[in-house]
């Protein structure tokens, strides 16, 4: 037996198998219960995501001897001539090499006919963008008064190129990119059902890879299953593929961050060696430091950052070591450097230069630089404030306590001679007078106002302790 592909080996056969798409699915599922389905629709999204597919289930769901039914059987005639694409009444037509005014013409009449065997007869127009115009022209009578039994399905990835009549008439359904998440979730039970054992962060990387569409990851999932056979590691992925290691991308951002220029060359050297390709590195380069960017000023969006959980948890963790405007700069930079690559005689010269600017903000003087300067002093001083001050040694407090304030009380002149010329008695007066000055509810000599000898002799004596009338009178 012939070998089949993954892709059409597990092409979707009901609305559940549909993967990423269940703002469509819903929709035509409560259409067919309803028995409101539309009788032109246009399946517009970029490439893999499912449009003809979904297109050959709602004819399966139209023209099931169960139905119509939203969940047909893929048992009975109809759903399995559908299937093996031997039905008369599902027509497919690839406009690429079938839009001209003449096949337009000769669906328009074949259009009149009763089904043959179905309940409806159901168009599906491929590469519906590829349609002339005089050919579109030439559907507008069929599609705007359709026969009963007829449903027509464009399916493009250029909608802007349909004319206005015909999308004017149709009811419009729009394909997404599928999310990394949701790829590795299918790609992870194909390869079970396969018998393959795989490791999630390979499973991450072929999804990567895909960009969003279903279709080409199955394709490079198929590439990646006939190297490496039933056990599949991330390094067989990166080598079937082409692509970059993820750790090297964790890698060149922990050099940026700690501003390293020589981990940083010596990134730029492992993908050299390597054989890589410099400009996808920068691509891959680019969307790292866009996704740090991102979960930097927006941490708690969950859709922003397109991969799994933990590589969410990863990035949100390496995203703490830039600021806001140090990760804006690089994405600056590494974007210029991505444009530079194209024209440039030596590539790696100009990648080593560009991360290098990157890698240290004090060899640009412009203002994003000075920002980023200014932000590693924050996070520094941040770091520094949260452990706190050091504890002084006691030697140090006693270096630093306070002076015991000085003598409330001057001797003045007139007195400091007597005293310094007095008895015994006379100097312990003196002495009781310092001691005085220390007392707790001393005034500090700095405090005390002067005051002048009139002053002194209007006040009445002073009695208390340690004076005496000769110092009184004074």
């Amino acid at each position: 037996m012939a070998y089949v592909s993954l892709y059409r080996k597990w092409r979707p056969q009901t609305f559940a198998d549909i993967v990423g798409q269940d703002h469509v699915t819903g929709t035509l599922v409560n259409a067919i219960r309803t028995g409101q389905v539309h009788h032109a629709m246009l399946f517009t999204g970029t490439r893999g995501t499912g449009k003809t597919s979904t297109a050959r289930v709602l004819a399966k769901a139209l023209n099931c001897e169960q139905g119509p039914t939203p969940e047909p059987d893929n048992t009975c005639e109809q759903c399995r001539s559908i299937t093996a694409g031997t039905n008369l009444d599902v027509v497919e037509i690839d406009a690429a090499s079938h839009g001209s005014v003449d096949d337009a013409r000769d669906l328009r009449e074949k259009a009149s006919y009763a089904p043959a065997a179905a309940r409806y007869k159901v168009y599906i127009v491929d590469e519906a963008h590829m349609v002339t115009t005089q050919g579109f022209n030439a559907m507008l009578k069929v599609l705007e008064e359709p026969p009963e039994h007829v449903r027509f399905v464009f399916c493009t990835t250029e909608p802007h190129k349909v004319i206005e009549a015909i999308r004017s008439r149709c009811q419009r359904h729009d394909f997404r990119r599928i999310r990394t998440a949701v790829l590795v979730k299918d790609f992870a039970r194909i390869c079970e059902a396969e018998g393959v054992d795989i490791e999630p962060a390979a499973l991450e990387l072929v999804a990567r890879a895909a960009d969003g569409s279903h279709r080409d990851g199955l394709s490079r999932l198929d590439q990646v299953l006939t190297f490496a056979g039933p056990k599949v590691t991330l390094a067989d992925v990166a080598q079937v593929l082409g692509a970059l290691p993820v750790e090297l991308r964790f890698d060149l951002a922990e050099a940026l961050a700690a501003h390293r220029v020589a981990d940083v060359l010596a990134c730029v050297e492992r993908v050299v060696d390597a054989g890589h390709d410099l400009q996808q590195f920068a691509r891959e380069a680019l969307e790292h430091l866009r996704d740090l960017y991102v979960l930097r000023v927006a941490p708690q969006s969950t859709t922003l950052v397109d991969v799994t959980a933990e590589t969410r948890e990863r990035l949100a963790a390496q995203a703490e070591r830039f600021g806001p405007g140090e990760l804006g700069r690089m994405v600056g930079i590494v974007g210029e450097l991505y444009l530079d690559l194209r024209t440039a005689t030596d590539q790696r010269l100009v990648v080593e230069v560009g991360l290098a600017r990157a890698a240290v903000p004090e060899a640009s003087l412009d203002a994003e630089a000075l920002l980023a300067r200014i932000e590693r002093l924050e996070r520094r001083l941040s770091i520094a404030g949260a452990e706190g001050p050091g504890v002084a040694e006691p030697t140090e407090r006693k270096a630093a306590a306070p002076a015991e304030p000085a003598a409330a009380v001057r001797p003045t002149a007139d007195s400091a001679a007597p005293a310094a010329a007095g008895t015994g008695d006379d100097r312990a007066v003196a002495g009781a007078k310092t001691r005085a000055g220390t007392q707790p509810g001393a005034v500090p000599a700095a405090q005390a106002r002067p005051r002048s000898r009139a002053q002194a002799a209007a006040e009445p004596p002073v009695e208390e302790a340690g004076w005496g009338p000769a110092e009184a009178s004074a």
